[in-house]
């Protein structure tokens, strides 16, 4: 879940106006939506809900539409869009004089600007008289308890590793993350749990799964069936630097088992049963990692102990050599990327063909 600041009313003062804001779009819109529903579990489902475009309206017109009250409820919230509150702002100096005694009898404004200065007296006044909530980016924990609470708040258990799942299928974009979320509750049905393969039937083969087979495609010199891959990959809309980061991960991902597997000289055999691995070399990887101060994500370890038990197979037949060589084309490739206009699928391809050549 995405952690908000929020500052809270004091009760002997007008606790009608919401300022809202933040770096994602999304979670903003988020944020307005559970303030509208807080409002209508206080003043009943009748609230009318204006939005206003400042830059359309112009002050005068987000003024009068603060001051009117509706004609049809008792209750309406003015909603206030496209406008930044900063410096030298008439709209905040507006603002912060109709705001100065508290939103009028029955209404309430809800401010969503583009950008907040929290220095200035109208967003200080704000945050004593009513609310204001900021949203954060979120982080790689924070998106995956982000997803889960969203299936908490349809009805439905799911756990890190399905949050895991939904990301590595489709990103980080919360919108569409949001959209798949909503996809899952409808697909289990009456089931009050989503498990990671619903989410694997229901949006189709993992891009980190993806990924590792096209590192395995490359290093084994398959070269047409990694340009297969690739060509799947770039037709889900994943941008090429997206794409080298996803690669990069997977192959760094490698070299720390690869470098566990020859320090330790464990006995690993890619024929080894799951239940082998996890009870024979999965602990001892697990604390090898946390001794050395290594990221998890890292090492590849993940809620699932089934994901590491698959990349442990994968890498058991790579040369680390050849894993080496590929992290050092992969960053080549995002240098040239970001610096020139070269076309991102022929630099993709040639990092394909040019590894172990």
């Amino acid at each position: 879940m995405a952690k908000a600041k929020a500052t809270k009313p004091k009760p002997s003062e007008p606790g009608n106006i919401y300022l809202i804001f933040g770096e994602d779009g999304y979670l903003v819109d988020q944020g307005l939506r559970r303030v509208l529903g807080r409002i209508r579990s206080e003043v009943g489902p009748d609230l009318e809900v204006d939005s206003v475009d400042c830059k359309e309206a112009g002050i005068a017109g987000m003024v009068a539409e603060m001051a009117t009250p509706s004609l049809f409820s008792p209750s309406k919230a003015t909603v206030l869009r496209n406008f930044k509150l900063e410096g030298r702002s008439k709209v905040a100096d507006e603002l912060g004089e109709f705001l100065s005694g508290g939103a009028p009898a029955g209404q309430f404004v809800i401010l969503l600007p583009d950008k907040v200065d929290k220095r200035l007296k109208v967003v200080k006044a704000i945050a004593r008289q009513g609310e204001m909530i900021e949203f954060g980016r979120l982080s790689d924990d924070g998106l995956r308890d982000w997803v889960v609470e969203r299936f908490t708040e349809e009805g439905k258990s799911a756990g890190r590793d399905v949050a895991e799942a939904l990301i590595d299928l489709k990103g980080d974009a919360l919108r569409v993350l949001d959209s798949e979320i909503a996809k899952a509750v409808t697909y289990v049905g009456e089931s009050p749990r989503v498990s990671p393969k619903d989410i694997e039937v229901l949006v189709g083969r993992s891009r980190t799964e993806q990924a590792f087979e096209l590192i395995t495609s490359v290093l084994s010199q398959n070269v047409g069936e990694a340009l297969e891959i690739l060509k799947d990959l770039l037709d889900t809309n994943q941008s090429p630097i997206s794409m080298i980061y996803r690669l990069s991960s997977a192959a760094r991902g490698l070299v720390i088992m690869k470098l566990f597997c020859a320090e330790e000289s464990v006995k690993w055999s890619p024929n080894s049963s799951f239940p082998q691995f996890r009870g024979a070399v999965l602990p001892k990887y697990t604390e090898w990692v946390e001794a050395r101060g290594i990221d998890r994500g890292d090492a590849l370890l993940r809620a699932n102990p089934y994901f590491t038990y698959s990349r442990f197979k994968e890498g058991a037949g790579l040369e680390l050599e050849s894993l080496i060589d590929l992290m050092d084309r992969l960053l080549e490739a995002n240098a040239q990327l970001v610096s020139t206009s070269v076309n991102a699928t022929v630099v993709l391809e040639r990092v394909i063909v040019g590894v172990g050549h």
